[in-house]
């Protein structure tokens, strides 16, 4: 236990493992179950979660049998981590809740900090971001009240470390830097390596802050309280991060160079092979750029065979990535794709084994750079090979969206399955946006393509300039939208009978209406051809999911609307009051009233004070309305998509308003719901993730289960928007498809003759997901009504001939 203390987490599990076949043997069941408990305990500090599942149990059937209180408490409690840390998020809840049961009932108030804390973290997982800040504030509430202890100066820090971090999520980081700044939050508060590690995790706030300076020295500071704490996994890793720092940030190859070699070093008589292995590789990479070649591949093929003996996946599938570049800076192409093929193949082999949704969502930002490599190659070829190179491009992007949705996970992608999902009249076009160029894979029913095209800065900025134009009603952006659409859509068949288009973006284009470009040679826009919709990925065609009913009857619900949440005296939030204060929207009601005049079905509407997020969020409860109506505030986090939010009033009477966040979406069950329409600014723009797209909320109501979506790409009026929103669900209630009628809106707008012409009021609003379907009809009483007559007539007729 000393050695565990000491953070020699390993060493002190081999001697407790090693104790306890002696221990059964001598059927010492007190001393076997202390064994067992710390075992667990030692399992968690190596990573070994499903070991210390099976050893907390196994230590809590004694204590239990004993009625040991205190032992059950600390049992719960490992029992909570190792399922946290395996993603089994509610049975994790539930075991720090036995243990903070546990703990106040015997007084325990130390324990009942840490639980609390622990219950924090689990929320703050599930991106329940609110429920972690209540969390967090009740344990810093204890220990405010248990000033006198001896154990309280370490439980005040993990304390204020988990506050600052909540605040750091939430967009506060003033207020977390304030936290980690007021009296009583000193590292010497805590054990050494604690330490470390919290200046570490203030590093990365200041070098996230733009400060990497600053961030230099923490990770200096950490580095050496872990070598003082000989604590020798730590400070590999605080010099890793110093060297990142160095090389990076502020472009200092020699000095990162010195960093990583000193790793290699301590890793080396450390005997810390993954720490070994890293270093070489990071070493490899850094003499890559320094051009320092015959050096450069010495170390990464030394990295390569060190992970691979190791069974280190991740540094095996980056050394080969970096073997690639070498090659290619050698003029080696073929040695360049095998490489990279080879690093893909790993990736893969990873991917498939990670079970946290979480982390899949963040898992292909570095490896984006793998497939983009290799596509590149692919491009570079006389004649390339269009489905190779179409199911490259899918493989690199928007694999959470797919793993998601059902019976996506199983399917293999092709072009040939694409193509067989289209109609005659539709062609589907996805981009890919490499290092100064840009690739369109066009397909349809009758063929495929691919256009490869230079794709400078220069073009990127006058996307990102077409984009500004348009959101703020510039009159330029008729000259701009010649411009990038010549350059994107020039070379695409997009003549003929064609009626619908499908588009599937990359890059800074998720944030670009394409209905608004000027088709090349014609003065024509995109809109007043086609109608467009959109896709995070072309696996979307396949899903297999069961067909949704074309009909209902008159008496089923057909549109649930929620509107306008703060129409009434609302408190702000307490952790996002300093970043926003939202406004009343007054012609929200009227647009949702107009809504439900417009459709012929039921409608359920939630307004004002109403308009709480529960009716979204109860188990199934969507799935009873197909069509689903949004009418609020909402804000997309570009920094960090956790925070993206949609506003709702509060939960409870004189509560701060309440949030659908994120992460939330995620996890509704959407199955039975059609179409999602969030009228509100900024809900389809989001944090562009590499490898996955822009985590915005149509990818997520597509993933929990919504047939389509439509949100906004910038923020938009609320007159105008009511006003455009009843002429869309006019068109869906005359049994237009969601795609048509959200085109002739835009149509109706565009050529009004008014202000409303301009692209700002209308181009905001995308269809994401299935738009060729419209919605189900409804079966008017008045039908029903004439079908009971004829019924009746029909009985009557029959009695009357019987007589």
């Amino acid at each position: 236990m000393e050695l565990q203390r000491q953070g020699h987490a390993q060493q002190a599990l081999t001697i407790l493992e090693g104790e306890i076949p002696t221990l059964r043997a001598t059927r010492d069941q007190t001393r076997l179950a202390q064994v067992l408990a710390a075992a667990a305990e030692a399992c968690l500090a190596s990573g070994k979660y499903q070991a210390a599942l099976q050893y907390s149990k196994e230590a809590l059937g004694f204590h239990e049998s004993r009625n040991d209180t205190p032992a059950q408490a600390r049992d719960w409690n490992t029992l909570g981590l190792a399922d946290m840390y395996l993603g089994g998020y509610a049975a994790s809840l539930h075991e720090f809740e036995q243990a903070l049961a546990l703990d106040r009932r015997t007084g325990d108030h130390e324990g009942e900090i840490a639980r609390l804390n622990n219950l924090g973290n689990v929320y703050y997982f599930q991106g329940r971001y609110l429920e972690a800040l209540q969390s967090f504030s009740a344990a810093f509430e204890k220990v405010n009240a248990s000033r006198g202890e001896t154990w309280n100066p370490r439980r005040r820090q993990i304390t204020i470390a988990n506050l600052a971090t909540i605040y750091q999520r939430l967009g506060d980081e003033e207020k977390a830097l304030a936290l980690y700044s007021q009296p009583g939050a000193s590292p010497s508060a805590v054990r050494p390596s604690e330490a470390a590690q919290m200046l570490l995790n203030k590093g990365v706030l200041y070098r996230r802050l733009g400060d990497p300076l600053k961030a230099l020295e923490l990770y200096g500071s950490a580095q050496q309280l872990f070598a003082k704490d000989q604590h020798r996994d730590g400070e590999i890793g605080a010099l890793r991060n110093i060297g990142i720092a160095r090389g990076l940030d502020l472009q200092d190859l020699p000095g990162a160079l010195t960093s990583f070699q000193a790793a290699l070093r301590l890793a080396k008589q450390a005997g810390n092979g993954r720490g070994e292995v890293q270093a070489e590789l990071y070493s490899g990479e850094i003499l890559r750029r320094m051009y320092r070649l015959d050096e450069s591949q010495r170390m990464l093929d030394r990295a390569v065979a060190g992970a691979e003996r190791a069974g280190l996946v991740e540094e095996h599938w980056k050394a080969l990535y970096a073997i690639g570049l070498l090659a290619e800076m050698r003029s080696d192409p073929e040695r360049a794709a095998r490489s990279f093929t080879d690093a893909i193949e790993l990736i893969e082999t990873v991917r498939a084994g990670l079970q946290l949704t979480p982390l899949r969502t963040d898992f292909l930002a570095d490896k984006r750079d793998v497939y983009d490599a290799l596509i590149q190659l692919r491009l570079s070829n006389q004649r390339p090979d269009v489905a190779d190179i179409f199911q490259l491009i899918e493989h690199s992007r928007a694999r959470t969206v797919q793993d998601r949705v059902a019976n996506l996970e199983e399917q293999s992608m092709s072009l040939v399955k694409v193509q067989a999902q289209l109609d005659p009249d539709t062609l589907l076009l996805e981009y890919w946006i490499g290092d100064q160029s840009v690739a369109a894979v066009w397909m349809n029913r009758g063929g495929a393509g691919v256009v490869t095209k230079q794709f400078s800065s220069a073009d990127a900025a006058d996307v990102v300039r077409f984009n500004e134009a348009l959101s703020q009603g510039s009159p330029g952006w008729r000259s701009l939208s010649v411009t990038v659409g010549r350059r994107l859509l020039s070379g695409v068949p997009l003549g003929g009978h064609l009626r619908h288009v499908i588009l599937v973006p990359d890059g800074l284009l998720e944030a670009m209406p394409f209905e608004v470009l000027e088709l090349p040679g014609s003065e024509a826009l995109v809109i007043e051809k086609f109608d467009v919709s959109y896709l995070p990925t072309a696996a979307l065609l396949l899903n297999t999911s069961p067909a949704k009913r074309d009909w209902r009857f008159a008496w089923q619900r057909q549109l649930v609307a929620i509107g306008d949440p703060l129409s009434g005296e609302v408190a702000q939030p307490v952790a996002l009051q300093d970043t926003e204060q939202w406004q009343p929207l007054p012609h929200a009601i009227d647009e949702i009233h107009g809504i439900a005049k417009i459709l012929d079905g039921r409608t359920e509407q939630h307004l004002g004070q109403d308009a709480k997020k529960t009716y979204l969020t109860r188990s199934r409860v969507a799935a009873a309305a197909p069509l689903w109506h949004l009418s609020t505030h909402a804000a997309a986090d570009l920094q960090n998509p956790e925070r993206s939010r949609i506003v709702f009033a509060p939960a409870q009477n004189n509560a701060p308003l309440d949030y659908l966040f994120l992460r939330e979406i995620y996890g509704l069950d959407l199955r039975g719901v059609d179409l999602v329409t969030v009228s509100a600014c900024d809900t389809q723009r989001g944090k562009l993730v590499r490898g996955e797209g822009s985590q915005g909320f149509s990818r997520a109501f597509l993933a929990a289960g919504a047939a389509a979506s439509v949100t906004s790409l910038w923020r938009v009026v609320d007159a105008s928007t009511a006003e455009f929103m009843k002429q869309f669900y006019f068109g869906l209630s005359r049994g237009q498809s969601k795609a048509e009628a959200l085109r002739n809106a835009k149509l109706k707008f565009l050529r009004s003759g008014s202000t409303l012409s301009h692209p700002r009021y209308w181009a905001p609003f995308v269809l994401s997901g299935n738009g060729s379907s419209p919605i189900a009809a409804i079966v008017p009483w008045s039908v029903l009504m004439a079908i009971s007559a004829v019924v009746f007539a029909g009985i009557a007729l029959t009695i009357m001939r019987l007589r």
